[in-house]
């Protein structure tokens, strides 16, 4: 047997007919608004008897009941289906940043190498280089967070940061750019085990 609103078995074509006009209506139906849409006659009073026959016969009430659960459903279904993908268009667009962001702190900091390995020690202007490898870091940090806390993360790269800067504290500009190569490649590691 199929669905409750389908044709039923011995059930005539016009009384179907009149049955989906009925099932259509929604929640404010009535036989004589079913009557008077199946008439044309929207000044109709009564319904006539066969409407009501064929309303009590083949279980009208209940088989458009059936069908207001049905169609409850598919909606509540499409409304679900709608916000995941509106949910995956946001999650999409901010991976899509998120690996735009890497990119350009990554060019960044790359940059900011290069330029270390051309710095003559004396000239004061190495530490703008520094500066720019320290915000390519900084945001690079920001998109790979791990399940630690803002706070603990913070500490950790500011430790690690610290630890690196102090073993090369007094070092040639070139053993400097080295050690943020280091940094770099294992950023950049971290990067391709998230993707």
């Amino acid at each position: 047997m199929g669905q409750d609103w389908e044709r039923r078995e011995g059930e005539t074509v016009k009384a179907y007919e009149a049955f989906c006009i009925y099932r259509d209506l929604g929640s404010g139906r009535s036989l004589l608004k079913a009557w008077r849409q199946q008439d044309g006659n929207e000044a109709a009073t009564k319904t006539p008897g066969k409407i009501t026959k064929w309303s009590s016969q083949w279980s009208w009430s209940s088989r458009a009941e059936a069908w207001d659960r049905h169609r409850a459903k598919v909606k509540k279904e499409e409304e679900e289906a709608a916000r995941k993908a509106e949910q995956r268009a946001i999650i999409d667009e901010r991976i899509d940043a998120k690996r735009e962001r890497i990119r350009a702190a990554q060019k960044l900091m790359q940059k900011g190498l290069d330029l270390l390995d051309e710095l003559d020690p004396e000239q004061a202007a190495w530490r703008d280089v520094v500066n720019m490898i320290r915000v390519a870091q900084e945001q690079l940090r920001k998109d790979f967070e791990t399940e630690q806390s803002e706070e603990e993360q913070e500490d950790a790269i500011r430790d690690l940061v610290d630890k690196r800067i102090a073993e090369l504290a007094g070092s040639s500009p070139k053993a400097l750019a080295d050690g943020y190569r280091d940094v770099l490649a294992a950023v950049q590691r971290s990067a391709a085990k998230e993707s």
